[in-house]
């Protein structure tokens, strides 16, 4: 689960690149009924520990990010790649399966958020896919964790499915994201935190996996249209 912090730094990684500072108010209003307090205790900290640098105080402010936002997350909750970028789709799907006892039971939890961080989706007990590249990452996460003994990960063309996009439909609760992106577009104005609340449940899947219709693009103009704005006013006015 995101904290306020990590809310933060996506924030500013979204306005903009870690030369820029950007002003501290875009912050204050990019979160829904955020007290000005609770952002300066955050933004404080983040300085303190050497995440971003603040020059000035109040709305007046300025902010930028230090380093670059990949550098400071070990344990997302999501894939920061899949978060960052839309990737194109070699056809392939990446297959994980594994038989771990109940009594091992913390390992197999173990196995199970870290396909989750990479995008997999169970496809039924013990058997995990996902249409991303990140076979590799899955090998060297299991030597890293010591895990040996009964874990497989395989590379296909095609599961034994008649209809891939209907499939990929009910693994990722596509039907679902969809509607709430859409219900975002029906608003007036809505907040960078409404719209991280459904990015983050959104898998990025390739465009051939996803409905014909799709609103994530629009939300995401949306929003970019709202940010560059002079008032940033995003949560006023709503429908």
């Amino acid at each position: 689960m995101l904290t306020f912090k990590d809310k933060i730094l996506l924030f500013l990684d979204y306005l903009s690149d870690q030369a820029i500072f950007c002003p501290r108010r875009f912050i204050y209003e990019g979160f829904n009924s955020c007290e000005y307090s609770r952002v300066d205790r955050r933004l404080q900290a983040l300085a303190r520990d050497d995440k971003i640098v603040l020059e000035g105080r109040g709305k007046s402010g300025l902010v930028k990010l230090k380093v670059p936002i990949s550098g400071f997350w070990r344990d997302e909750v999501f894939d920061l790649r899949r978060f960052k970028e839309k990737w194109p789709w070699d056809g392939l799907w990446r297959i994980v399966l594994f038989d771990i006892a109940e009594e091992n039971r913390k390992v197999r939890n173990l196995i199970r958020r870290k396909l989750k961080n990479l995008g997999f989706a169970m496809f039924q007990k013990s058997v995990w896919v996902t249409p991303f590249d990140v076979a590799e990452d899955v090998v060297e996460f299991l030597k890293k964790a010591g895990l040996k003994g009964p874990v497989e990960v395989l590379e296909g063309r095609r599961l034994f499915v008649e209809d891939e996009k209907e499939m990929a439909g009910k693994l990722w609760h596509l039907e679902d994201i969809n509607g709430e992106y859409h219900r975002l577009l029906d608003l007036k104005h809505f907040s960078f935190e409404d719209w991280l609340a459904v990015r983050v449940k959104d898998p990025t899947l390739p465009r051939e996996l996803l409905p014909k219709t799709w609103y994530a693009d629009e939300v995401e103009k949306k929003l970019g249209k709202m940010v560059n704005s002079e008032t940033l006013n995003f949560t006023d006015d709503r429908l």
